[in-house]
């Protein structure tokens, strides 16, 4: 994720999924720092680890967290939470392909 707060140490997210027999995960957003907190400051409900990635959605300069929140049939939806010291759990941006050829996507 990079330095979201300005503090010099890099933030970072991690995608666990607790239980193996239930399909949904969690990603853990933790603040770098020495040392680090093994506490998240927050997490959020995601399908799987692979539906989160982190990228710069609104060129401000701060990485954006991105979820993909839906399963097929239903429409491509994702939830961009905008990065930077005020980062929180309200997605800032939805995006929604309503296109039917657009079933899956696969973050690197």
């Amino acid at each position: 994720m990079g330095d979201q707060d300005d503090d010099g140490f890099d933030d970072f997210l991690i995608g666990i999924r607790p239980d193996p027999s239930i399909s949904t995960a969690m990603a853990m957003y933790y603040r770098g720092g020495n040392p680090i907190s093994p506490e998240p400051v927050f997490s959020l409900p995601i399908q799987s680890p692979r539906a989160v990635t982190a990228c710069d959605w609104n060129r401000d300069g701060y990485r954006d967290i991105v979820i993909k929140t839906s399963l097929p049939p239903k429409p491509l939806r994702l939830d961009v939470y905008f990065g930077g010291a005020q980062i929180d759990t309200i997605p800032d941006h939805t995006f929604i392909s309503h296109s039917l050829t657009v079933r899956r996507i696969i973050f690197f």
